[in-house]
């Protein structure tokens, strides 16, 4: 029997080496990274200090306090949208 595509999506994805979970790059925190570098905590909290205007991102990244946009917030807005859209 051939093999389909959402066959072969799953031979992908079990074959794939699983990547270690990255710490949080907060010195005190051991929690595991998901944004930009950081733990959602820490993340939210340097957005606020971005909205307030006591920073931005640009100078956090020059101090590496975070790491670089990855550009994945349009897809994510996108998704959220999925939710404010009745059926």
């Amino acid at each position: 029997m051939p093999m389909t595509a959402q066959d072969a999506s799953r031979e992908i994805v079990r074959t794939s080496p699983a990547r270690p979970p990255t710490r949080c790059r907060h010195p005190e925190c051991p929690k595991v990274a998901i944004n930009r570098g950081v733990c959602l905590k820490h993340y939210q909290l340097a957005a606020r200090l971005v909205r307030e205007g006591r920073t931005t991102w640009p100078i956090l990244e020059a101090w590496a306090k975070v790491l670089p946009s990855t550009g994945t917030g349009t897809r994510n807005l996108k998704q959220g949208l999925w939710f404010l859209t009745p059926p």
